[in-house]
């Protein structure tokens, strides 16, 4: 996944490749051959070139995947991976390096002695990408909301939610009627506050039909512009509260295959491949000059559930 706080100093002359393995150690199955087979069938055509600003170029990654979604919305993103709703949506915490807890709409948060009361101290001049300003109102409208929608039912810490105030306009505060250990390093990460300038009267059958190309967030990029069955343009949000990203635009570029995909990236057609990659792939990665593997722990627990 791409942070928004990553420095790329020349996108065409670096060629990243961020790879989420399930171990952080080169697989033992079988080994890829010399060269990697040619892409399927199915090839992405090119995005339009991003415009070139007066004072500079502008800073553009083209990312590579196979799996387009079908829809974006703020609620969930249908049939994709999680970079894609990373780019645009952010919750109050956020994952650093080597999944560490850092801090995104919030400056802190303090926990009672008790360990069931949240106070969140929200930064100041955050807004939505409609122009709205986000607020501790908005917190409580979408605590509001989704605790009488049968789509809380996604947001697991509901069952445990108690009481929600804000205490004025950049202080939230959630009291559960139990201690959570897993509240912060999880619910706060994972689940957004929902704009209420969209989601505010929506009916049960509004919360499964709705869907667009331009979701209303507070996140670091908006969606600009879609190609169904090619692309998608992310462009970085001047106005964003922790300053605009380093990186002007991000273009997904979806492939039929990972084969497609890494032929890609060894081609320099793009510049990263973001999410999940086949453990075969690992070591004729490695071994290929001007690529750079970064491997980090995956921020989830694989199980299996017996029936």
């Amino acid at each position: 996944m791409i942070s928004p706080q990553s420095r790329i100093s020349n996108a065409k002359s670096a060629i990243l490749l961020v790879l989420l393995l399930a171990s952080c150690g080169p697989s033992a199955g079988p080994q890829p051959a010399e060269e990697v087979t040619e892409p399927g069938e199915v090839e992405a055509t090119s995005p339009p070139a991003a415009a070139e600003e007066e004072s500079s170029t502008p800073v553009v990654v083209r990312v590579g995947w196979k799996d387009e979604p079908d829809c974006m919305t703020n609620i969930y993103t249908c049939g994709t991976i999680y970079f894609l709703s990373e780019i645009l949506w952010e919750g109050v915490n956020g994952l650093g390096p080597n999944c560490t807890l850092i801090p995104r709409q919030v400056e802190s948060v303090d926990v009672s002695e008790d360990g069931k009361t949240f106070t969140f101290h929200l930064r100041p001049g955050i807004t939505w990408n409609d122009g709205e300003p986000f607020t501790a109102e908005d917190m409580v409208q979408h605590w509001d909301w989704i605790t009488t929608k049968t789509i809380g039912d996604w947001y697991w810490i509901t069952s445990k939610a108690e009481s929600w105030e804000a205490l004025d306009d950049l202080t939230f505060r959630l009291t559960l009627s139990q201690p959570d250990s897993s509240f912060l390093n999880g619910y706060t990460i994972w689940n957004w506050v929902l704009p209420p300038q969209i989601y505010g009267e929506f009916s049960e059958d509004d919360i499964w039909t709705y869907a667009t190309d331009h979701p209303v967030t507070t996140g670091p990029y908006e969606l600009t512009e879609w190609e169904r069955g090619s692309y998608m343009i992310f462009d970085a949000r001047p106005e964003y509260y922790m300053g605009k990203p380093p990186i002007d635009r991000i273009v997904v570029q979806f492939y039929a295959n990972e084969d497609a995909i890494v032929n890609a990236l060894l081609s320099g057609d793009i510049d990263v491949i973001a999410g999940d990659l086949s453990p075969q792939y690992y070591d004729a990665l490695a071994a290929a000059p001007n690529i750079e593997l970064y491997e980090q722990p995956p921020g989830r627990i694989l199980y299996l559930d017996f029936n």
